[in-house]
């Protein structure tokens, strides 16, 4: 972007670029890295950055590019979100990872390396779902709520949040497994599908909705096929239904006629239920 011209006692001058932004704490010594963010140009401490990130700290080491230039780029990121994940980082910070503010924090830490911002993450989430648990939810929100928090933990490699998601999970689907719907139930398969750890913990919840006859090979073939999610939740709805069938049955009997009462006995479909 070019900068505009003034006039000065008939001569055109071009005034000096703005000076670098500054984040943080700062001490006698100058600012000892540039940071480009978005086209606005930072002054950073190295040693700073190398605390927090690995990016840096590999970056700046001796023998490498950077460690000579301490010049770096992120051309396409915003300048604001650079502010924040710096005040974030800086000693004595008193700035939070807030929930809307999460999967900014999470995607800077995972391009810069980041174990202990990430780590701050992993507990954020984990503080987020706390409540889920404590209250013991029972509703299609809460479900699909720990179902997102599942896909950024496995994500983003944060392994406490994914354990409070397994129990959070097994929970939800052993207590009211109506709650999850087709799309739900569709993304913890694909989840199975692509990670072994959710693979091991969610099956274990997962499958008791199937029959114990059904071999691991046959479990293989539904997942391969995205077919489980539509078994899951036909086995789901007949799970939820079941209760009802007793006084379904009962008012069949009373109110239909026998002809009517063998049809439904002789149907493939509901026969089984006048057994």
């Amino acid at each position: 972007m070019s900068l505009k011209r003034y006039t000065v006692r008939g001569k055109k001058i071009t005034p000096p670029p703005p000076e670098p932004k500054q984040t943080c704490i700062r001490n006698k010594a100058e600012p000892d890295v540039t940071i480009v963010v978005g086209g606005v140009v930072f002054k950073e401490y190295g040693p700073s950055l190398r605390c927090w990130s690995q990016y840096f700290d590999t970056a700046l080491d001796i023998g490498m590019k950077e460690s000579a230039t301490k010049h770096f780029e992120f051309p396409h990121r915003d300048p604001k979100e650079w502010e924040w994940i710096v005040s974030l980082m800086a000693p004595l910070s008193t700035v939070k990872i807030t929930k809307d503010k999460l999967l900014i924090a999470l995607s800077w830490f995972d391009e810069l390396c980041s174990r202990a911002g990430l780590e701050e993450c992993d507990r954020v989430i984990s503080n987020v779902l706390e409540p889920l648990a404590a209250e013991q939810t029972e509703d299609v929100a809460a479900a699909i709520h720990v179902v997102e928090a599942l896909e950024t933990s496995v994500q983003y490699g944060l392994i406490h949040s994914q354990e409070n998601c397994f129990e959070l999970l097994h929970m939800l689907l052993t207590k009211s497994p109506n709650t999850f719907s087709e799309d739900s139930l569709r993304r913890m398969v694909l989840l199975v599908k692509g990670n072994e750890k959710c693979r091991d913990s969610l099956m274990k919840s997962l499958g008791t909705f199937l029959p114990k006859s059904m071999t691991a090979k046959q479990q293989e073939l539904l997942i391969e096929h995205d077919i489980l999610h539509h078994y899951l939740q036909s086995e789901i709805a007949l799970k939820t239904l079941k209760p009802l069938v007793p006084r379904l049955v009962e008012i069949v009997n009373e109110r239909v006629s026998p002809s009517y009462v063998r049809y439904f006995k002789n149907d493939g479909v509901v026969g089984h239920l006048f057994e």
